[in-house]
């Protein structure tokens, strides 16, 4: 963990040390302790894998200013693109290189929307910079687990949006034990109650789940292998107890070339199919009486599973959901209230 202290002036030093990966302590400054403490939570993952931050090499990259100046210098830009970049420059420049989280992210888009910046306005400023720090992530100089910008939620240009529901928007229903079973006696066919039982027992993606065949399943391993995922990366899955039994019986008799499910044939677009899987399940959870319920709430209701059934750190659970940055992780793990005070003493 950083060490840190305020200061005389009000502002916060945040000291990093990492046995083996940082040559010597580096000190970083910040105007408050929650930007300092936003910070840590960012880097302090990527010095336990031994990557060192691009900032803590004593780069000349400090600041955004910095990194639009260079993006604009080493890229061919079109005549929009340059105006828009300029106008974020001159409203971000001097801030540093280490505030850019997805706090920060969220914080700025207020700002926009407070100072009356049109939707459309405000997407192409985004948007120049998000297109900034993926091309610093890919000529390494930056170094990020993943661009916070391309984490905000679909919508965030709108006017008048609830902020409350929109940024918290962590989703916060969860799925009650009788609805549980509400939905399950609603389930006419037994690949409707695998798909359901498999994204609460994985927090699968529902597109993840029906492109599965057989060959990705390894049973004796108890992992499913993800070539097909949302972000690009692959990963291996852990297969509970319970979703095992179902699986050994899903999978008898069929090829490994085989898909585990019916609902798409490889050649349909995946966003018709996903489509109609969601209206699906919208059909069956309103027979079961169960509202304001979707089918992507199983991947947020089986992460908080996690948390709750398990002993796991947040970087565990996040191999398992595919979530790189660990903010975006915490949008799902909405532990019930109850079931926390009844930890309390």
């Amino acid at each position: 963990m950083a060490g840190k202290r305020q200061r005389s002036n009000g502002t916060w030093e945040f000291k990093f040390t990492r046995k083996g990966v940082l040559l010597s302590p580096v000190y970083f400054t910040f105007d408050t302790e929650a930007e300092g403490d936003a910070y840590a939570a960012r880097v302090e993952p990527l010095l336990e894998r031994g990557v060192v931050p691009t900032e803590m090499t004593g780069t000349t990259l400090r600041t955004m200013g910095d990194l639009l100046d260079l993006y604009a210098g080493l890229t061919t830009l079109a005549p929009s693109e340059v105006e828009q970049l300029k106008a974020v420059r001159n409203a971000l420049g001097s801030t540093k290189m280490e505030l850019l989280t997805y706090s920060w992210a969220e914080a700025w888009v207020e700002r926009m929307k407070a100072g009356g910046k049109a939707p459309s306005t405000l997407k192409k400023y985004v948007g120049v910079l998000a297109r900034a720090v993926d091309w610093a992530m890919r000529t390494e100089k930056v170094t990020l687990m993943t661009n916070p910008l391309r984490l905000l939620p679909r919508g965030y240009g709108t006017k008048g949006v609830d902020k409350e529901k929109l940024w918290a928007g962590e989703r916060d229903r969860r799925l009650e034990p009788s609805e549980e079973g509400a939905i399950r006696k609603t389930l006419i066919k037994k690949e409707e109650g695998l798909l359901f039982d498999m994204a609460l027992e994985t927090a699968m993606r529902m597109r993840e789940m029906f492109t599965l065949t057989v060959g990705q399943i390894d049973l004796e391993q108890r992992t499913i292998f993800l070539d097909k995922t949302k972000n690009g990366s692959k990963r291996q899955v852990p297969i509970s107890s319970v979703l095992l039994a179902l699986l050994s019986e899903a999978v008898a008799g069929k090829e490994k070339s085989e898909l585990l499910f019916a609902y798409w044939d490889g050649v349909e677009d995946m966003k018709t199919c996903s489509n109609r899987l969601s209206h699906l399940y919208k059909t069956r959870f309103s027979k079961a009486k169960v509202y304001d319920f979707h089918f992507h709430d199983c991947r947020h209701e089986a992460t908080s599973r996690l948390y709750e059934r398990t002993t796991m750190s947040d970087l565990e659970i996040s191999k398992i959901t595919g979530h790189k940055d660990l903010r975006m992780l915490a949008r799902y793990a909405n532990l019930r209230g109850s079931d926390l005070a009844s930890k309390m003493w």
